[in-house]
């Protein structure tokens, strides 16, 4: 996931066996990355991972996120999602 003209604050919750990392790429914009530490890791289904970003100090007038999946295995594929896609809610 990367995140454009906002801060990612945390991440509440991470699959078992997974692993997280979130860089700063340039002043700006940051990416979060997650990996299953192998096939038994993958999700059943994306929406485990709903509400476990926290993005704080977004600023209207630059700010995108989008993120990129890819499932691998027998058939490999990738999916993408931005902008009315991603479901962005502000922090309660």
């Amino acid at each position: 996931m990367t995140v454009t003209c906002a801060h990612i604050e945390g991440i509440e919750s991470i699959p078992q066996d997974w692993s997280v990392s979130v860089i700063r790429m340039i002043p700006g914009e940051e990416v979060m990355k997650a990996e299953a530490g192998h096939g038994a890791s993958r999700l059943a289904a994306i929406d485990k991972l709903n509400g476990a970003v926290k993005i704080i100090d977004a600023d209207k007038t630059c700010f995108s996120v989008e993120a990129d999946f890819t499932i691998s295995g027998e058939n490999n594929r990738k999916i993408v999602l931005s902008g009315a896609d991603i479901d962005v809610r502000p922090s309660k």
